[in-house]
C-alpha cells in the first residue's frame, strides 16, 4: 500500500479518535509518519489501547467536547505544551447516543434537536473559534479538516435534524475558508456516504458490504495533509460505489 509521507509534520491533533473515523484516521496518520498525535475522547481507556498499536508519539486527552469549560481546559493545557498544534481534525460528532436513527421530524423532542446542533455545528464551531486566533499568530501552514457527510448535501427524509447540523458545518467551513485563507491555515470538508462504524445500526435495509470503508476516509484526511502549501482541497465527496 502505498502511504502519503507525512513525516514533516510535527504534530496533528484528531478529535473523536477513540473509535469509528476517527480511529482510522489516528492509525492511518501514524503510518504515514506524523511525528506526534494529539488523541481527544471521552473514552480514555479506549484512547490508550489504540496508543499502544501506534508508532506515533501520542498524547492522550480525556474531554468532553460538549462542555464548554473542558474545551477551554483543553485548550490552555495544549497552549502550556509551547507549540501549539497546527493540523487538526474534527472527527468527533455523529448522533447523540453514538448510534444512527430515523424518525419524522415532527416526533424528534426538542431536545434531541437540539442536542443534534450542538455536536455537530456549535461543538465544531466553538472549538474553531478557540484554535484560530493560535493558528494565526504567524503565517505558518495549518490545516482544519472537518468529517461532514452527504447529508449536509442531499437530505434524506428521517434525517432532519442530523442533515440541518451537517448543512450548517459545511456552510461554516466554507465561509471560514476565504478568511483563513491568506493567513496559511487551509480548511477542508470531506463528506462521505454511509460509513462503516459503528454509528450505522444493523439492519436489514442496510448493506454494510456496500458501505465505505472509515480507512477510505483516513486516507483522504493523509491526502489532504500530504498537499502542497499551495493547494487546499475544499471539499471531498466520497460516495459508494452502489447505492444502499
Amino acid at each position: 500500500m502505498v502511504m502519503d509521507d507525512l513525516s514533516n509534520i510535527e504534530s496533528v491533533v484528531v478529535l473523536g479518535a477513540s473509535r469509528g473515523i476517527g480511529k482510522a484516521v489516528a492509525e492511518r496518520l501514524s503510518q504515514c509518519g506524523v511525528k506526534k498525535l494529539h488523541l481527544v475522547s471521552r473514552n480514555l481507556e479506549a484512547l490508550e489501547e489504540l496508543a499502544k498499536t501506534l508508532e506515533a508519539s501520542c498524547v492522550l486527552h480525556s474531554c468532553d467536547l460538549l462542555d464548554d469549560q473542558a474545551c477551554q481546559s483543553f485548550i490552555h493545557e495544549l497552549e502550556d505544551l509551547g507549540e501549539f498544534p497546527r493540523n487538526w481534525i474534527f472527527c468527533a460528532g455523529g448522533f447523540p447516543g453514538g448510534r444512527m436513527h430515523t424518525t419524522s421530524y415532527e416526533r424528534h423532542s426538542w431536545e434531541a434537536v437540539d442536542a443534534m446542533l450542538n455536536l455537530n455545528l456549535r461543538m465544531p464551531m466553538k472549538l474553531t473559534h478557540l484554535i484560530v486566533p493560535e493558528l494565526l499568530r504567524d503565517r505558518r501552514e495549518g490545516s482544519l479538516i472537518y468529517i461532514s457527510s452527504q447529508s449536509g448535501y442531499f437530505a434524506r427524509p428521517g434525517l432532519v435534524p442530523y442533515a440541518a447540523s451537517k448543512f450548517g458545518l459545511n456552510g461554516f467551513v466554507k465561509s471560514i475558508f476565504p478568511e483563513l485563507r491568506e493567513n496559511g491555515v487551509k480548511v477542508s470538508i470531506v463528506a462521505p456516504g454511509y460509513v462503516d462504524t459503528p454509528l450505522i445500526p444493523d439492519s436489514p435495509n442496510l448493506d454494510k458490504a456496500k458501505m465505505i470503508h472509515p480507512e477510505d476516509v483516513a486516507k483522504t484526511v493523509s491526502c489532504a495533509l500530504g498537499l502542497s502549501a499551495t493547494c487546499c482541497p475544499l471539499e471531498f465527496h466520497l460516495l459508494t460505489q452502489q447505492q444502499i
